[in-house]
């Protein structure tokens, strides 16, 4: 199997578009919005990354950076990898590229959400270091 790639994408060419929306599909089945990606990519607040193999983009995340009054935090945010990829360390280089941004940019803490049904998920983040947290999520959908 070839070698992955993880970079930023500061931008979003048209076969990165379709290849983030096919990945995205996977995730949710909200509709796919692509004219956010390019946002994403542009955003000074959030950080995409993509895996690449073979020039072909297999898996993203995003990295929300932000200061609060009790320091900077980090969420981590739409991670997804091509089904027919999973489970073949690409989501852990994902993970592991992130927190070393997040880390370098002076976030305190990273935190991140997952499906409880998501059992793969939650085991790469335990083995990537995360803990699960004692707190209630509340959401306000506009």
């Amino acid at each position: 199997m070839s070698e992955i790639t993880i970079e930023i994408l500061r931008s979003v060419s048209d076969a990165d578009t379709e290849q983030i929306a096919a990945l995205v599909s996977q995730l949710t089945t909200k509709e796919v919005v692509p004219s956010r990606f390019s946002e994403v990519a542009r955003s000074t607040d959030a950080t995409l990354f993509a895996a690449r193999r073979e020039g072909r983009i297999v898996g993203v995340l995003v990295l929300a950076l932000y200061p609060t009054l009790t320091g900077r935090k980090a969420w981590i945010e739409d991670v997804v990898v091509d089904s027919a990829e999973r489970g073949t360390g690409i989501g852990r280089a994902l993970v592991e590229k992130a927190v070393s941004e997040a880390s370098a940019r002076g976030a305190a803490t990273i935190d991140l959400t997952s499906n409880p049904s998501r059992k793969a998920a939650h085991r790469l983040y335990r083995a990537c270091g995360f803990t699960e947290r004692a707190t209630t999520p509340f959401r306000l959908k506009r």
